[in-house]
């Protein structure tokens, strides 16, 4: 019976802590500034902040609710989470266009919450392409 009894235990806190499961990686880059002006077209809290150097930082924070930070670790490994910097119409673009693919483990839907810190050099303009309702770019 005692036995019986510890096991039960045990198995609810190991579907306890399954449950709670959560993972969270900070990912870094530092992008050459060309241009005057960093448009971003990001899912996601974005921040500016100024800084004194001549080159743009960009700092994403991915937190997955419902699975491991080895899973975030995988998913980094096949470019999920890669920054992009491209020139464009006179812009510095920062993207991530990966970011747009749901992602299923098992069926089931991961649950990422993904801010951005951007460190730009002083006197650059800064904008946010604002998604519209169809999925599309302003």
């Amino acid at each position: 019976m005692k036995r019986v009894c510890r096991l039960t235990i045990v198995f609810s806190w190991l579907c306890i802590t399954a449950m709670f499961a959560q993972g969270e990686k900070v990912f870094v880059k530092s992008l050459t500034l060309t241009t005057s002006s960093v448009v971003t077209d990001l899912e996601g809290k974005v921040t500016f902040e100024e800084w004194d150097k001549d080159f743009v930082r960009v700092q994403v924070t991915v937190k997955i609710h419902n699975t491991e930070e080895q899973i975030i670790q995988r998913l980094a490994a096949v470019g999920r989470y890669d920054i992009i910097g491209e020139n464009k119409d006179g812009n510095l673009l920062i993207t991530m266009p990966k970011i747009a693919t749901p992602v299923r483990i098992k069926g089931v839907l991961l649950q990422e919450e993904i801010t951005y810190q951007i460190l730009v050099p002083e006197r650059t303009t800064t904008d946010i392409i604002l998604p519209l309702p169809n999925g599309e770019g302003l």
